[in-house]
């Protein structure tokens, strides 16, 4: 296994090693994690600021330490666990970008369907202008997720169909979006 993928948002090395005996999947003791864990830190220097996290306050009940994380657009984020503060950090600035685009595309009378971590779904008529207008609302959704990450490349793939699934795939003809449909 890869070291990076053996500790998830900053786990500790005791923590590491009670989840590991859970599953079984490998054979190893608390140096040997704390001597792993140390060795990802240092291949990925990075994580070590995205990890800091500011104690806010403490759980009344368990006595546990709760966080706090600020996102590069302001938003706070109270009275969670270090990770989820940490992971914040970034996923928050998704939210927002989507939160952004949300509002846009409805000001701009798009009829939204729903809206599920980073995918869209719309209703709109199947009329000369759809693709047109599902470029419109590709627009609009990479423009106000630049607002909040201009220094990351956005790219958005939209498919028509009728009824949703994550299977589907853009599909142009003669340079027009087209229906998908499942096949067999």
């Amino acid at each position: 296994m890869a070291i990076t993928q053996m500790f998830p948002g900053g786990m500790s090395a005791k923590r590491f090693l009670a989840e590991q005996r859970v599953f079984g999947t490998f054979s190893l003791n608390l140096t040997l994690c704390e001597e792993l864990r140390s060795k990802w830190f240092e291949a990925y220097p990075e994580c070590v600021k995205h990890l800091e996290c500011d104690q806010c306050s403490t759980d009344e009940e368990s006595g546990k330490p709760l966080f706090m994380s600020k996102t590069l657009t302001g938003r706070i984020r109270g009275n969670c666990s270090r990770n989820e503060a940490a992971n914040s950090k970034f996923q928050g600035l998704s939210a927002d970008g989507g939160k952004r685009a949300v509002w846009r595309l409805y000001r701009e009378n798009f009829h939204i369907i729903n809206y599920i971590h980073d995918e869209f779904i719309f209703l709109m008529k199947e009329d000369d202008q759809l693709t047109e207008n599902v470029r419109r609302a590709e627009e609009i959704m990479i423009a106000e997720m630049r607002v909040v990450i201009p220094d990351v490349v956005i790219k958005v793939e939209s498919a028509l169909m009728r009824r949703w699934n994550k299977k589907a795939k853009s599909k142009m003809e003669n340079g027009k979006l087209t229906i998908w449909e499942e096949t067999a």
